[in-house]
């Protein structure tokens, strides 16, 4: 059972590359539908189903075994963070801080992706 994002571009359509050289498309069917990355998380963390979920928001789930990276080997394209903010001639320090810091963190987590998770494997 697949749970699936519709704020993405192809929800149901699943891009994996392995050893940058074999990539294999996946079309997929869902029987569970939501609009934002934390609800497709937090169906999948009751069991819903799996799902392609970004790393920033599963790295603690994984982590306490919550949640498990189904497929380690395969990955999914590099999606990123965008940040957007109204121009200022004078941006606030506390804006820049936040930017370097997101940036920063995607950097670290960048060398480990963790594409698709699920409560188990089966």
């Amino acid at each position: 059972m697949a749970i699936h994002n519709t704020a993405l571009r192809e929800p149901l359509r699943w891009n994996f590359s392995f050893n940058e050289i074999e990539r294999r498309s996946v079309s997929t069917s869902a029987s569970i539908f939501l609009d934002t990355t934390l609800a497709v998380r937090e169906a999948v963390r009751e069991g819903g189903g799996v799902s392609v979920l970004p790393d920033y928001a599963i790295g603690d789930d994984l982590e306490t075994g919550c949640l498990i990276h189904v497929l380690p080997q395969w990955r999914l394209p590099v999606g990123g963070i965008q940040v957007v903010f109204p121009s200022a001639r004078f941006r606030p320090v506390k804006v820049r801080t936040f930017v370097e810091v997101l940036a920063n963190v995607e950097k670290e987590r960048s060398a480990t992706k963790h594409p698709m998770s699920s409560r188990d494997a089966d």
